[in-house]
């Protein structure tokens, strides 16, 4: 992976890097060399936002099926005042879909943001969604994930995280996946630590059926440093 850099000391962008590659990898298994190129421009701009886009593309062989794979993606990210910030990302990928058998394409879509509301509050989402064609082309199921969270430090050296991971499908309409999580971090001495975490894990057995807990954890960890 290589290519020219460029720096401009007045104007809106102020650098600029196109760059290309590839790689030829055998798999003894598959008795094949596949073989992947990809091209890219990644530019930045005074304003502290910037953007990226790329294309991959090449032929492989995995479980003795040979495909062409072709990827397209992009991404932009904004931070332009120092209270918030904001990222938007996509892509296409065109492969073998090994899960369900054939040849199709498969597409995302997301986007994050984070606010600092105050110096002791931090609040901020993500939400993305994944399209999966199928085998005449046409959208197969839509998969939707939203992750919000807030993060409050109210006095240095002492945060508490919190977050709720959300996923839903076209198909059913109905949040398929409930993740609820909590850190608890506390430097009580230079470099030394204290962290709790804890999680539970909540699932549908089927679209009809309730929302129920499956799985619970919690850790407790603590990190001394020690001079000699």
């Amino acid at each position: 992976l290589a290519g020219p850099r460029w720096y401009f000391p007045e104007g809106a962008v102020r650098e600029l890097l196109v760059y290309a590659g590839g790689a030829l990898t055998y798999e003894h298994a598959d008795l094949y060399i596949d073989r992947v190129a990809l091209l890219g421009l990644n530019m930045q701009f005074r304003s502290n936002w910037g953007g990226e886009i790329g294309i991959t593309g090449g032929r492989a062989r995995d479980a003795s099926v040979e495909y062409d794979s072709y990827e397209y993606n992009a991404s932009a990210w904004f931070n332009i005042d120092p209270k918030w910030s904001a990222n938007v990302y996509g892509g296409w990928l065109e492969g073998y879909n090994f899960l369900r058998g054939f040849q199709s394409y498969y597409a995302w879509l997301g986007s994050s943001f984070s606010w600092t509301a105050m110096d002791e509050l931090q609040v901020g989402t993500s939400f993305s969604m994944y399209i999966e064609g199928d085998e005449q082309r046409r959208t197969g199921e839509i998969t939707y994930n939203a992750r919000p969270y807030a993060s409050i430090t109210p006095v240095n050296d002492l945060n508490l995280y919190a977050y709720l991971d959300l996923v839903t499908n076209r198909s059913s309409a109905r949040v398929g996946q409930l993740i609820g999580g909590l850190l608890f971090s506390y430097q009580f001495l230079p470099k030394s630590w204290v962290y709790f975490s804890f999680n539970q894990l909540n699932q549908r057995a089927s679209p009809l059926d309730p929302l129920l807990a499956r799985e619970r954890g919690a850790v407790l960890k603590i990190k001394y440093l020690y001079y000699l």
